[in-house]
């Protein structure tokens, strides 16, 4: 897939400003990969594709943590 300047621009410029935002124990090379896939796979609005990405991310965390006091609880 080939991408013209302006359109790869505003992805970019999506991923700056969502990723720039995070706490910085978050701001890790995996996580800003994971933003620019979710915002390149998108169609249209980038920044709010990368928001949705973020929310995600942070939504899958804190299933898994809930899932795993469940889990403890159990025992």
């Amino acid at each position: 897939m080939l991408l013209d300047s302006e359109k790869a621009n505003e992805m970019q410029a999506a991923v700056d400003a969502v990723f720039v935002r995070l706490p910085k124990i978050f701001r890790t090379k995996e996580t800003r990969i994971e933003i620019a896939k979710g915002v390149v796979c998108s169609e249209g609005e980038y920044h709010e594709a990368a928001r949705r990405c973020v929310l995600r991310m942070f939504a899958s965390v804190d299933r898994a943590i809930e899932n795993r006091e469940k889990l403890a609880n159990l025992k």
